[in-house]
């Protein structure tokens, strides 16, 4: 009975980091799109060709592996090694989604060993349909391209976030979510009303509904999201249920929402 107990409490204490992981990866996205709104004055000086091209050559990183759902890569500024990279995906002169590279990984470039910081990123919904697209990789506020090693890129296997909404009563939505390509590590429900996130939640909740579909030791996906009191007019509202940081829809569509305070 003590180990079992022991065993039981090591388990809680990584789901604990597992969960605290996610939410710092959060933290770390949401930073980077607040730093966003500074661009024009970083402007000033990226208007500058020489200065531009320097900050360009500062910046290296290839796409080196697919996975099951995921894209996985390494960026690297040689001038700043402490501030996370934001890497950008562009299909057809588009952004479609944004990462930031926050995982210390060691890659050998040519004969150099150099220290650079992993990323791993999923792509919307329409693109795992199992047709190949050229993508184009991005790092940084000036768009310095990475090397994308593998070519045209193709999933087949489905998309790999799905959940579902049990309830929603008195401002409290109940459901569950999972990220299939990274299973262990627990998603960020965000509740999205118009173009607001309202509330967010790490879907790290023990749920035995589960257990049947993935399994006894891999349940904790469940959430409680509590909405604001502010919407507790009474009024029906449509709520979002996203993850983040990517802003991907979970369900397909939105939660009507009703309560009063």
């Amino acid at each position: 009975l003590p180990a079992t107990k022991e065993k039981s409490g090591v388990s809680n204490d990584i789901r604990r980091i597992e969960a605290l992981e996610a939410t710092v990866d959060d933290l770390q996205a949401t930073t980077m799109e607040l730093t966003k709104s500074l661009r024009a004055l970083i402007n000033i000086g990226i208007g500058d060709d020489s200065l531009n091209q320097i900050l360009s050559s500062s910046i290296e990183g290839e796409v080196t592996e697919q996975v099951p759902g995921r894209i996985i890569g390494w960026a690297n500024n040689r001038i700043d090694q402490v501030s996370p990279l934001s890497v950008s995906v562009f299909y057809g002169g588009k952004k479609i989604v944004s990462t930031i590279a926050n995982k210390t990984i060691e890659q050998k470039a040519a004969k150099e060993k150099i220290t650079g910081r992993s990323f791993s990123l999923l792509l919307p919904r329409q693109f795992y349909d199992g047709k190949g697209r050229t993508l184009h990789f991005k790092a940084g506020e000036i768009d310095a391209p990475l090397v994308n090693k593998l070519g045209a890129i193709s999933f087949a296997d489905g998309f790999p976030l799905e959940g579902g909404v049990y309830s929603s009563k008195d401002g409290i939505i109940e459901g569950w979510g999972v990220d299939h390509s990274d299973p262990k590590t627990p998603i960020v429900v965000s509740a999205v009303y118009g173009d607001d996130i309202v509330a967010k939640v790490v879907a790290d909740l023990k749920d035995g509904k589960l257990s049947k579909k993935l399994g006894k030791a891999n349940c904790h996906h469940g959430f409680s999201l509590a909405l604001p009191k502010n919407l507790g007019d009474g009024k029906k509202r449509n709520i979002k249920i996203v993850v983040s940081p990517w802003g991907f829809d979970l369900l397909g569509s939105p939660v009507e929402c009703e309560f009063s305070i």
